[in-house]
């Protein structure tokens, strides 16, 4: 049995339901991920498959959705072993009954795409030495690296067929925050490598119903075949779904759905029952059969719209003005008096925004948008917080987006984040859900929708300690294409930095130059060897000495300071002021100092 051919027939076609969850329930006792059952328990995986087949599923997929080496932590060569023992079982229960479909889903967010696809492609060259020729990815988060590995499989043979599936929540939004009119952009990007699009898991049958007509209305002049595989019901994110398949097949059998939808099955929840009832329901229906669950049209999934107030700091880089920032660094225990203080002299002395970072060298501080919106609640100055991915879970990241936003904080420095210390590890565990581009694609996507009224200016941080010329412009250009509109750069102390700055400028985006003044020779020593990234030129460290008293350590720092602002003035688009200490009369100092440097 061929995909094509079933597609051709004027019917629907049924697809298989969960394998993950259902094998959890039958198997409660197996806490290892049902792939591995491939090789050590096949004739389970049988046994799912003919139970789907025989409830009326023309098509399985096989057991292999998370067979990669991230996700199942083995090497590629176990990996390829789960895929090849994963598609014989589903070729011995398909028969001549079902057709089979070489399922893959996303790997962990990771900042090396050419290592991912590397191994994808692996796993694909392997399915087509099976006789593989009908591929599916489910459960995406977004389009990224899979329209090259679509690509790949046509290449190969220009008949083989490419699936294509998003994981959608209630809010009609996938995990890393991509709308369907973000997807469906992305889709048409690579349109001539996909066959069929589709949605599956996040969410139940009602809401599913919805976003099929939303993305089959974005992709309306495209020849697409449509699938939908949801969810039995809103997971609470445990497995103890209702066992519901009169209402799940309720839901997906409206006349209108039946009609722009070719492939139904299901997702987590789902069991050969709710597939059996669905499969029956179908069948007994005609194609003009009445909206029969017209309740789902009145859904409003339609987000806030927040006014729009452009902030002084982004009004002012926008139009090409010089803009001063000046960074903090939150406190570590409660009290905020100091740092409020700290504020109120940088923004009389002209800064126009505060950077607040993100506990910084991985040391618990407080929270950055917290503190942020205290000082622009009681300083009036816009607020620049930093946020970075180590701390915080995609859900968390998520939260602190949206109270950001409701405090009507607009601007953020987007930062992968400082690595726990070896001596820390043993007490504190990284996350890194998303990394600073991920994190600037989530931000852009939610500009779209939850934040149209009051969109984030994304800012990132520019790094000059890189090995690579080529993987640095890399990154640069990846951030600008993730929705970054600025940078903020480690300290300039030479004019090798300076010309990085101008072509990074040259690539579309905003730069402002770092500065962070020395103010000892102890300080100087330290930067130069215990802070990553930053280099002072000898010739600078010279000019300081053990035995200097602090007024004249500081009038050489500030000598420094001034060398390197005329050196940088032309590709300026602004200044970002580390403030040695939190002492906020050194960066006032710099200010008056170099005033006319600044603004002519």
């Amino acid at each position: 049995m061929f995909l094509e051919d079933l597609i051709k027939r004027n019917q629907n076609i049924i697809a298989d339901g969960a394998m993950g969850t259902y094998y959890i329930q039958e198997y409660e006792n197996d806490t290892k991920p049902c792939e591995f059952a491939n090789i050590y328990n096949p004739e389970r995986i049988y046994s799912i498959h003919r139970e789907y087949i025989e409830a009326g599923a023309n098509i399985i997929r096989t057991n292999t959705f998370s067979a990669n080496t991230k996700a199942l932590g083995v090497s590629l060569e176990e990996v390829l072993k789960i895929v090849e023992e994963g598609y014989k079982t589903a070729k011995k229960a398909a028969e001549d009954k079902a057709v089979i479909l070489c399922d893959m889903s996303e790997t962990v967010v990771e900042d090396n795409e050419e290592d991912i696809v590397k191994e994808y492609i692996s796993i694909i060259d392997k399915f087509l030495e099976l006789g593989g020729t009908n591929f599916l990815f489910e459960s995406l988060s977004s389009v990224s690296y899979f329209s090259k590995l679509a690509k790949y499989i046509k290449s190969r043979d220009k008949n083989n067929k490419v699936m294509i599936s998003f994981a959608l929540s209630p809010r009609g939004r996938t995990y890393l925050g991509e709308s369907i009119k973000r997807l469906s952009s992305d889709i048409l990007n690579s349109k001539e490598y996909f066959d069929i699009v589709g949605l599956n898991c996040g969410c139940g049958p009602i809401h599913t119903v919805n976003f099929i007509k939303e993305l089959k209305s974005s992709l309306e002049d495209e020849d697409f075949i449509f699938s939908a595989m949801p969810n039995s019901g809103y997971s609470d994110g445990n497995i103890n779904l209702k066992n519901n398949e009169a209402y799940f097949s309720e839901m997906l059998s409206s006349g209108s759905f039946l009609k722009m939808t070719k492939i139904i099955g299901g997702c987590c929840g789902t069991t050969p029952k709710h597939i059996k009832r669905l499969s029956e329901k179908i069948k007994s229906i005609s194609y003009i059969t009445s909206e029969n669950i017209r309740i789902m049209n009145n859904i409003d999934v339609t987000n806030f719209k927040r006014q729009s107030q452009c902030t002084n700091f982004n009004s002012k880089l926008s139009s090409g003005k010089l803009v001063l920032a000046a960074e903090l660094d939150p406190p570590y225990g409660n009290d905020i008096t100091k740092l409020i203080d700290a504020a109120k002299k940088l923004s009389d002395s002209g800064i126009d925004i505060i950077t607040i970072s993100d506990s910084p060298m991985a040391r618990a501080r407080m929270d950055p948008v917290v503190c942020s919106a205290k000082i622009k609640r009681e300083v009036k100055i816009d607020v620049l917080p930093h946020i970075c991915c180590r701390d915080r879970n995609l859900n968390a990241i998520k939260s602190i987006l949206l109270a950001m936003n409701c405090e009507e904080i607009d601007t953020v420095l987007a930062v992968t984040g400082d690595k726990i210390s070896d001596a820390d590890k043993k007490y504190v565990k990284s996350v890194f859900d998303l990394n600073s581009i991920t994190l600037m694609k989530l931000i852009t996507n939610m500009n779209e929708d939850v934040f149209s009224g009051r969109p984030v200016n994304i800012g990132g941080a520019l790094n000059f300690d890189f090995k690579s010329e080529k993987a640095f412009y890399d990154k640069v250009a990846k951030k600008i294409e993730a929705g970054l509109k600025f940078f903020l750069t480690q300290p300039v102390y030479e004019e090798k930095s300076v010309e990085i700055i101008k072509k990074v400028r040259s690539m579309g985006a905003k730069v402002l130059v770092g500065i962070m003044p020395i103010v000892s020779y102890k300080n100087a020593m330290f930067m130069n060897n215990e802070i990553q990234g930053i280099d002072i030129p000898e010739e600078y460290v010279n000019r300081f000495s053990p035995d200097m008293d602090r007024e004249t350590a500081l009038n050489a720092g500030l000598g420094i300071v001034k060398e390197n602002i005329k050196m940088s003035r032309e590709q300026a688009d602004g200044y970002y002021f580390m403030t040695p200490f939190n002492r906020a009369d050194i960066i006032c100092r710099v200010i008056e100092e170099n005033r006319e440097i600044l603004y002519g």
